[in-house]
């Protein structure tokens, strides 16, 4: 059997970041799975400040990935470098071949030989364009390290990347397959619910440092998703909810406008976020709705090739948990006020409903018991679907090749 690849593509804020400087953006991968803050100014620059560590003057990206590095340790066992700590349990399972899931029971890829990777990816910048990087490095490593075959296995944002990535035709051929967990495929209508009212603390870790870091209001969180357009690929992009100019202008309007009626909430940091919006609304109306334009002609471009994808992607659906599953924005006439209707369902998993999670796929494997979308590599209870995933792919490979290999001796 030959070598297989393994390459795990993060989700959206899953890849450490710095500026073109090399100065620190988002250094995720120094976040420890306990004490996560050891991140130094992020807890302390307020927005406007960390705004400027992704963009540049004119509001458009000026970040640069930090690559995953394998490295061996003095007992010979491999490691993966620069990855955020929420992956590092099941890769260090995976890379030891000693995965184990949540019955003890021993999880085994079924090839003979596979080598584990991470293809960190820009998230702040056009899926299109990190897609590029993606292709490259994917490359390299499969040359490197003699893989015959690779497969993606993707994380949230990770599987849009992975989808455009399977455009490529050097990917359809040596690719066997994408094994998506948690992706918001046509979007997630929590997206837009931070767009107005910030992200929510939850119940996990992971949930109250993004509320912390990326903003508990909707006036912090929009700084943010106005300038990358990788973070407005998550917003919904099916049907009533898919998110339009009128869109971005009323809530950015409600945020930042001169007539907004929002006032911060005893928030000194979102009263500094408001005065920087002011006083750049109109540019920030503008790249935003930049952004949309770019992440709507990605979608198009995804379902124009819907049929590629079910035939590669299997999707790992989580299940159980309250989600948003639609959060209508009406861009009222009246502007600066909005008018957002939620609808709420069990069906997701707290960011991600399954309407979203399944779409452009082959075969849809749901795993319920509310896991949350943070913890869908750190949560055991994912790993034998997501083990059982790749081998399906390996096997279906493996029956492709004996039965080539059977028509050319019949010829």
């Amino acid at each position: 059997m030959p070598k297989i690849g393994v390459i795990l593509l993060p989700g959206i804020l899953g890849s450490p970041l710095q500026k073109l400087d090399g100065t620190q953006a988002w250094p995720v991968h120094q976040m420890g799975a306990t004490n996560p803050i050891n991140v130094g100014s992020w807890y302390t620059a307020w927005f406007d400040k960390k705004l400027q560590w992704f963009v540049d003057p004119g509001f458009l990206p000026s970040t640069q990935v930090i690559k995953a590095k394998k490295e061996r340790s003095l007992t010979l066992n491999s490691y993966i470098e620069n990855v955020a700590g929420i992956y590092q349990d099941f890769l260090n399972g995976l890379i030891g071949r000693k995965l184990v899931g949540p019955d003890s029971k021993e999880l085994k890829l079924e090839a003979d030989s596979y080598s584990v990777f991470v293809v960190n990816y820009d998230w702040a910048r056009p899926v299109m364009e990190t897609r590029n990087d993606v292709v490259k490095d994917t490359q390299d490593f499969v040359n490197t390290y003699k893989c015959e075959k690779f497969i993606y296995v993707t994380h949230s944002m990770g599987g849009i990347v992975g989808m455009a990535a399977l455009l490529d035709p050097w990917v359809q051929q040596k690719c066997l397959g994408i094994v998506r967990v948690a992706c918001p495929v046509v979007g997630a209508p929590e997206a837009t619910a931070r767009l107005v009212r910030g992200i929510l603390p939850g119940d996990t870790m992971q949930s109250g440092i993004a509320s912390t870091m990326l903003g508990n209001t909707g006036r912090k969180f929009s700084l943010f998703a106005a300038c990358l357009p990788g973070l407005a690929s998550l917003l919904p992009q099916w049907g009533q909810t898919r998110i339009n100019m009128d869109h971005v202008t009323a809530i950015l309007n409600y945020h930042f406008s001169n007539d907004t009626n929002y006032t911060s909430p005893n928030d000194n940091e979102d009263a500094s976020a408001f005065k920087f919006g002011n006083k750049h609304l109109k540019s920030l109306i503008y790249r935003f709705g930049e952004n949309i334009t770019i992440a709507n002609e990605l979608m198009d471009l995804l379902i124009k090739d819907a049929s590629l994808f079910t035939k590669y992607v299997s999707s790992i659906t989580l299940s159980g948990k309250k989600t948003l599953d639609s959060y209508v924005v009406n861009a009222s006439p009246n502007s600066p006020y909005i008018n957002p209707t939620p609808k709420w369902s069990q069906d997701g998993d707290g960011t991600v409903p399954f309407s979203s999670q399944g779409c452009f796929s082959s075969r849809e494997i749901y795993v319920d018991g509310g896991i949350d979308h943070a913890d869908a590599f750190s949560d055991p209870r994912t790993w034998p679907h997501i083990i059982d995933a790749m081998n399906d792919l390996i096997k279906k490979d493996a029956i492709k090749n004996m039965m080539d290999d059977l028509k050319k001796k019949m010829d």
